[in-house]
């Protein structure tokens, strides 16, 4: 009897051991299944006066726009629209799903159109918002200097605002501008060589 009890220990150490091993094993192949995992890809975020919302963007991809078919002669300014645009600030700071760290950097605008013809703007949009491509003014020595445009294309179109219509654009500050204005450019639906370049915001 004793004989086949030391049997029994024995085997029973043995599948314990077996046990073991394999606890071992499944713990290392979860462990190295979670470290294989791929990070997150990045909330999009604001680039520097070349680039857009998102990341290795690239500068063609874009729907039709009216500019497309105009010779740089045809494009070129001819003269502003015939009201200036009517500007209202609607809220700063607002937290939007996917770019909340940059809260503090986002402006909600409206824009109304007094002209009795349709215009448009060229711009994106991100979720539920419409963006319009910016540019920056910086304040040197007092006087309001041009720093730069948003020049990346991917995802831009055109958006019309009709006679006497509104439209609502977040608009985004430049992080590395202390003091700044930013801009965007109106053109006249029919005639895109009638334009005006407008401040939307600034920051002092």
């Amino acid at each position: 009897m004793p004989e086949a009890s030391g049997d029994s220990s024995s085997a029973t150490l043995a599948k314990n051991m077996t046990r073991i091993r394999f606890l071992i094993l499944f713990v290392a192949s979860v462990f190295s299944c979670v470290a294989a995992e791929p990070e997150p890809a990045p909330s999009p975020k604001i680039k520097a006066f070349t680039g857009g919302w998102g990341k290795g963007q690239g500068t063609s991809s874009h729907a039709p726009s009216r500019l497309d078919a105009l010779t740089p002669d045809q494009f070129k300014k001819t003269s502003d629209l015939a009201h200036p645009l009517k500007v209202t600030i609607l809220s700063t700071g607002r937290t939007v799903e996917g770019i909340e760290t940059i809260k503090d950097r986002i402006v909600d605008v409206r824009i109304t159109n007094p002209n009795p013809y349709t215009i448009f703007f060229r711009g994106r949009q991100y979720k539920d918002n419409k963006t319009i491509k910016p540019g920056w003014n910086k304040l040197e020595n007092g006087v309001w200097k041009l720093a730069g445009w948003d020049s990346c294309g991917t995802g831009v179109r055109d958006w019309d605002i009709e006679p006497n219509g509104t439209m609502d654009l977040m608009l985004y500050l430049h992080p590395d501008l202390k003091e700044q204005q930013i801009l965007g450019i109106f053109f006249k639906a029919d005639e895109p060589s009638i334009q005006s370049e407008i401040v939307l915001y600034e920051k002092r």
